[in-house]
């Protein structure tokens, strides 16, 4: 059904084509919200073209990789103006430390 948020068509069989809708949809999805939420429009693109995937074999790989998406907004930091949109203490995983000289974000101990 058109404007359900679901993908039309048949379902992703690969990797590739799963990303592709995920990123279609929700690119959707924010220009959708950029009038009643008060969004900021973006020029250009809201993903990049390719994407990264990645075997995790161990426990430390897949904290080394948590720690970078809890710590990839903080690196848009300038870039990003409503950084309250994005740094909730609710996050999964991620909290943030506000502190008077240097604001920080790590991975929740008990996620580790």
């Amino acid at each position: 059904m058109p404007g359900s948020g679901r993908a039309q068509g048949p379902s992703p069989t690969t990797l590739s084509e799963v990303i592709k809708q995920f990123k279609t949809l929700t690119t959707r999805r924010y220009i959708e919200g950029v009038r009643p939420y008060g969004w900021h429009s973006f020029s250009g693109k809201l993903w990049q073209r390719s994407y990264h995937d990645h075997i995790i074999r161990k426990g430390t790989e897949l904290n080394k990789i948590r720690t970078y998406i809890c710590n990839n907004p903080i690196e848009w930091e300038g870039r990003v103006r409503d950084t309250h949109l994005w740094a909730r203490p609710d996050r999964k995983g991620c909290f943030i430390s506000q502190s008077k000289s240097k604001r920080t974000l790590r991975v929740r101990p008990e996620y580790h």
